[in-house]
C-alpha cells in the first residue's frame, strides 16, 4: 500500500521504519496476486512485506499474541 506509519522521537525527530529483512524478495504491486506490506516492533518498527493475504492474515495474528516474540519475513527455503 505504501503508507508509513512515523515515529516521533523525544526530540521530536521523525524516523521512518526501517526496511524490509527478509532472505528473500519478490516486487510488489504484481497484478496477478497479491502483496502488501505492514509494519510492526517497537519503536519505529520494521516494514514486512506479504505475497499473500492468508500470510498477512498470519502475521497479524501473530503479532496480536502475547507469547510471540519475533516475526521472521519471507524466510527462504531450499
Amino acid at each position: 500500500m505504501g503508507m508509513y506509519e512515523m515515529h516521533t522521537t523525544h526530540e521530536g525527530n521523525i524516523r521512518l521504519p526501517l526496511p524490509p529483512n527478509g532472505a528473500r524478495g519478490f516486487k510488489m504491486g504484481v497484478k496477478q496476486h497479491f502483496t502488501d506490506s505492514l509494519v510492526a516492533g517497537d519503536d519505529e518498527g520494521r516494514q514486512m512485506d506479504v505475497e499473500s493475504h492468508t500470510e498477512m492474515l498470519t502475521a497479524l495474528v501473530m503479532l496480536a499474541r502475547r507469547d510471540v516474540v519475533n516475526l521472521e519475513n519471507q524466510v527462504q527455503f531450499d
